[in-house]
C-alpha cells in the first residue's frame, strides 16, 4: 500500500511538472509577450482596399530603410518563446509631379525575402528614377495631413510602369522555406493584404485610423 501511494505521489508530482510547465507558457505568452500592434488591422483590410486605386509616379533619390519589430505568434506550448518578427522595409521619396512625400510599405515574414527585397529595389528603381504604377489609398492621398515628409502617403503595393524581365516575385517563387509558392497573381494579393494589414496594423496612428474607419470593432 505504501509503495502504491509513492508511485501515486511521484506519477502525480510528474503530470503537475509537465502541465505546469505548458500553463506556465501559456500564462507568460498572455501577459509577457503582448501584442505590439497599434490597431486591429485584419478586419479592414477588405474596406482600405475598397477605396484604393493606382496612380503613377516617378520615383529618384529616395530614402531606403529596414527595421523589424515583434508580433505575438500562436501559442506553442513546446515553446517558451511565443513572439515572432515582422520585416519592414520603407521606401521614401518626394514626387515632383504631385509636390507630396510618398513612401511605400512592405512587409516580409522573412528575413531572406527582405533582403532579396533589398537587392530588387536598387535594381528596379535607379537614378534619375524608375516610374512605377503605385497602389494607394484615395481617402489618404486627399487627405491634406498626408504628403509630408513627416508623414508620407503610403503606397501598399507597387510594380514597374515597364514590362520588366525580372520581377520581385520571380526572386523569391520556389518550395523552400521563406519562398513563395503560388502564382504571381496569387503573390500580388497576398502581399497586397499582409502590407494593408501591417501598415493599418502598426504603422497607421490611432488617430488616423480612427477617421478613416470609426472606433475600433470589438471582436468577441
Amino acid at each position: 500500500m505504501k509503495k502504491i501511494l509513492q508511485i501515486s505521489s511521484v506519477s502525480l508530482l510528474a503530470v503537475g511538472l509537465i502541465f505546469g510547465k505548458y500553463i506556465g507558457r501559456w500564462l507568460v505568452n498572455i501577459f509577457d509577450n503582448p501584442d505590439t500592434s497599434i490597431n486591429d488591422g485584419r478586419l479592414y483590410i477588405n474596406q482600405y482596399l475598397s477605396k484604393c486605386d493606382t496612380i503613377t509616379l516617378n520615383v529618384k533619390n529616395f530614402a531606403d530603410s529596414v527595421d523589424y519589430f515583434e508580433v505575438k505568434a500562436k501559442f506553442n506550448p513546446s515553446s517558451a518563446d511565443n513572439m515572432a518578427i515582422v520585416y519592414k522595409h520603407e521606401i521614401k521619396f518626394y514626387s515632383d509631379s504631385l509636390h507630396k512625400y510618398f513612401s511605400i510599405f512592405y512587409f516580409f515574414r522573412y528575413s531572406s525575402i527582405d533582403e532579396a527585397f533589398g537587392m530588387y529595389l536598387v535594381r528596379a528603381i535607379k537614378d534619375p528614377g524608375a516610374e512605377i504604377i503605385a497602389t494607394v489609398n484615395k481617402q489618404e492621398l486627399a487627405d491634406n495631413t498626408y504628403g509630408t515628409k513627416d508623414k508620407p502617403i503610403p503606397i501598399v503595393y507597387f510594380r514597374l510602369l515597364k514590362d520588366e524581365s525580372n520581377t520581385f516575385y520571380s526572386l523569391i517563387k520556389g518550395e523552400g522555406k521563406g519562398e513563395f509558392r503560388g502564382s504571381e497573381n496569387d503573390f500580388k494579393k497576398y502581399m497586397l493584404n499582409y502590407n494593408i494589414d501591417h501598415y493599418l496594423s502598426y504603422v497607421k496612428s490611432k488617430q488616423d485610423f480612427e477617421k478613416m474607419f470609426g472606433k475600433e470593432k470589438k471582436v468577441e
